[in-house]
């Protein structure tokens, strides 16, 4: 009978703390966050404001096990194998995406039951305790009047952008390890070089930013060309395929790509700035 009220109390807890952390809903000012485009929300003719969704395509990631072998794969698909325990490493140039790919992490995560809470890795982070700073940041993001420790902490994922950007990374990254079993970190591509102590990031999953291929570069320019203010599904016609092949032209030229492997990184910021420039008016010289 013991061990039996013992099995229905666990029951009864881990249904209770699935219940809670499935109605935990994003607040509106850090749904607007997610939604944001930054430098481009103003860059189209068509629509007043762009939202991330407007544009954004999944990215490729080459990934690098701990003998600095490489294979690909995707953004889709580091998430979707996402679990308990699992820590990330995603690196990238400047503009390479890496924001928009948090944020992106930050909507799959919440969706697959996990609690994910978005950290910007600026120079205050190190200041006090990295979990009083998950904890303020968890109010910000999540409608509730709870805190986190009301949910279960093994499903929280910390999520730090720009991490690289910190100076006292071993100290944020002792507390991340001691408190924290899950988090993605975004950095830049000499983040290693600057953490003295190899054996805090030994158990990362590493991943690099791959530069978009033609089919997803053709994805991209389908998307910006689709967007209206209505935001309906858009069939595309002779005219609008025409379209897209004369500013594949210009995006191919505008990037170098004629050249091999280009004069600017085929990443999402640079297409759309060449897109946004021209919009759809000005022809290719």
């Amino acid at each position: 009978d013991e061990g039996w009220d013992d099995v229905y109390e666990h029951i009864q807890r881990a249904t209770l703390a699935y219940s809670l952390t499935k109605s935990l809903r994003v607040s509106d000012e850090f749904q607007e966050f997610l939604n944001d485009a930054t430098l481009l929300t103003k860059a189209h003719s068509e629509k007043n404001k762009i939202l991330l969704d407007d544009i954004y395509v999944g990215q490729e990631l080459t990934g690098i096990d701990q003998n600095n072998n490489e294979s690909k794969t995707s953004v889709e698909k580091i998430l979707a194998t996402f679990n308990i325990g699992s820590k990330y490493n995603i690196s990238g140039d400047d503009q390479s995406g890496k924001s928009s790919i948090l944020k992106k992490a930050f909507v799959t995560l919440r969706e697959r039951g996990f609690i994910p809470v978005y950290l910007k890795g600026t120079q205050h982070l190190y200041q006090g305790k990295l979990s009083n700073k998950v904890k303020d940041e968890f109010a910000y993001d999540y409608a509730t009047d709870k805190s986190l420790d009301d949910y279960d902490t093994k499903r929280v994922v910390v999520l730090i952008d720009d991490f690289h950007k910190i100076k006292r990374k071993e100290k944020v990254l002792k507390e991340l390890n001691a408190e924290y079993q899950s988090c993605i970190l975004m950095v830049d591509d000499i983040f290693c070089l600057d953490v003295a102590n190899e054996g805090l990031v030994v158990d990362f999953n590493r991943y690099r930013i791959r530069e978009l291929k033609a089919s997803l570069r053709n994805k991209l320019i389908k998307n910006w060309l689709s967007i209206r203010e209505d935001s309906e599904n858009r069939n595309f016609g002779n005219d609008e395929l025409a379209r897209i092949d004369e500013m594949t032209d210009l995006v191919e030229q505008s990037l170098g790509k004629m050249l091999g492997s280009g004069i600017m990184p085929a990443h999402p910021f640079f297409i759309l700035y060449v897109l946004s420039t021209y919009d759809f008016n000005v022809q290719p010289g």
